[in-house]
């Protein structure tokens, strides 16, 4: 019982994030949870979910295929942008922060702190991240795994019912949560000397999976509750009428596109970018050059 109590009290987190009711609001890295709030979401890996611990992505309102660090939307396109457990994954978070800054007004980071990524971080993570007096400060792993030894122990204790409860109590001690508005203070720290990049598991880009909803896999009674909970304050809370190429961008120029011949036309650069069941996959390396009219 007292488990669950500060289970709902985590949930309750995605309240306090200061969107106010008219707000625009993107979720860039949504994957297979998207914040009830926002009305366009994001994601670049949608057919592997390697990086999402086996989790389908979830499809349920205007997506957008893209890379975070190459975001296809207007400058100052939203109100208020929510990045959760994503910058900890890219290979250039300093560039990911500066297209937050560019299509964002506000927004709220969250990630794994540094002590969880020593004690038991992922080979998918490149990144301790870390607050500090008001600066977000990620310092580059230099190889996949912090310490063998403590990645051993923190297997253990992820099936420990009495430290499961502790990280609940203290959600402060595993995760970071960062606030801004305007301007992000951060520092971003390159390792002088990093492992092979293919010791880090990545995803691979599949877009010939997307479609409009993802079931997933096969979950529990627990889950599909959350996951009606969620849709049904999606529902509740979104703002309405979400045109998508109000706000879509080129990625490369960052100029306003259009949609032509079922795909979508950069009129500046002369790039169009395919439709996939409505969906825009607004990656450069999906781009075809389209010759001059």
């Amino acid at each position: 019982m007292l488990s669950t109590v500060y289970r709902i009290r985590w949930f309750l987190r995605k309240f306090r994030l200061g969107i106010r009711k008219a707000d625009l609001v993107l979720d860039v890295g949504s994957g297979h949870d998207p914040h009830f709030r926002a009305d366009v979401i994001c994601d670049k890996f949608t057919g592997d979910n390697v990086e999402r611990m086996d989790r389908d992505i979830r499809i349920d309102r205007p997506f957008v295929a893209c890379d975070a660090e190459a975001l296809p939307f207007v400058d100052g396109a939203f109100d208020y942008v929510i990045s959760s457990h994503l910058i900890e994954h890219l290979e250039h978070p300093d560039v990911f922060l500066n297209e937050l800054m560019r299509v964002g007004k506000r927004g709220y980071i969250e990630a794994p702190s540094e002590f969880s990524e020593k004690l038991g971080g992922l080979p998918t993570h490149k990144w301790f991240v870390r607050v500090d007096g008001g600066r977000l400060v990620l310092t580059q792993k230099n190889r996949p795994v912090f310490d063998p030894v403590l990645k051993e122990v923190s297997l253990l204790l992820g099936k420990d019912m009495c430290f499961k409860k502790f990280a609940l109590r203290n959600p402060g001690l595993f995760n970071v949560t960062f606030f801004w508005e305007g301007k992000i203070d951060y520092e971003v720290n390159y390792a002088p000397a990093v492992s092979s990049a293919s010791d880090f598991v990545k995803s691979k880009i599949d877009c010939n999976c997307l479609e409009p909803s993802s079931g997933g896999r096969s979950l529990g009674l627990f889950e599909e509750a959350k996951i009606f909970l969620k849709r049904s304050l999606h529902l509740l809370y979104r703002r309405r009428n979400v045109n998508l190429f109000d706000v879509l961008s080129c990625p490369v120029c960052k100029k306003k596109v259009a949609t032509s011949g079922g795909a979508v036309l950069c009129a500046h650069c002369r790039k169009s970018y395919p439709l996939k069941n409505g969906i825009p996959v607004m990656l450069a390396e999906s781009a075809r050059a389209v010759p001059p009219a």
